[in-house]
């Protein structure tokens, strides 16, 4: 499945989703569940970036029951931080809230900092969207200070402008 990784990593989705579904076949046939679930998720990626929202869930809900069923808690996080998203751009934001607050627990209970940062930023983005601005500003906060331990530079970046839209938005 690396080679679906380089031809999504291009925007070539068709040829990634090509190479992926060889791979999803062939960990299925070898009982790899690991690697079925990590496909699914690429598979999910890929539908998701050319906004295929229902394809892309179909994929990360297989991901996330492979995953669970294998009991591989940072690959839930993984999943159901997804799903979350696909729900978020479909304005479906407290469907999307429930799935985010899941997924924080789980990357909490693991111990998964960079993705408890990016989860946390996600919910930060809910309440932002819905105007509820202290909310927001303490999911933010405490995104960058993850984002900052963990050097995450570019979840540092995505924080700080989230942070500056909600003073605009507030007239500050």
């Amino acid at each position: 499945f690396n080679i679906g990784g380089i031809y999504s990593s291009q925007t070539q989705y068709s040829h990634a989703l090509k190479y992926y579904q060889q791979a999803l076949l062939i960990f299925r046939e070898l009982n790899n569940h690991t690697g079925e679930g990590i496909v699914l998720n690429n598979i999910g990626q890929d539908h998701y970036k050319q906004n295929q929202y229902s394809q892309a869930l179909s994929y990360f809900q297989q991901a996330l029951e492979v995953r669970r069923k294998l009991g591989d808690s940072a690959g839930q996080g993984e999943s159901l931080n997804n799903i979350g998203t696909v729900h978020h751009q479909q304005g479906q934001y407290s469907q999307a809230l429930g799935y985010y607050r899941q997924a924080l627990a789980i990357n909490r209970a693991t111990k998964n900092r960079s993705a408890e940062g990016v989860t946390l930023n996600n919910i930060g983005n809910i309440y932002h969207i819905r105007n509820e601005y202290l909310q927001s500003l303490e999911y933010y906060r405490q995104a960058l200070i993850i984002s900052r331990e963990t050097s995450e530079i570019v979840l540092q970046g995505e924080v700080l402008n989230s942070i500056g839209g909600v003073y605009q938005r507030q007239g500050e």
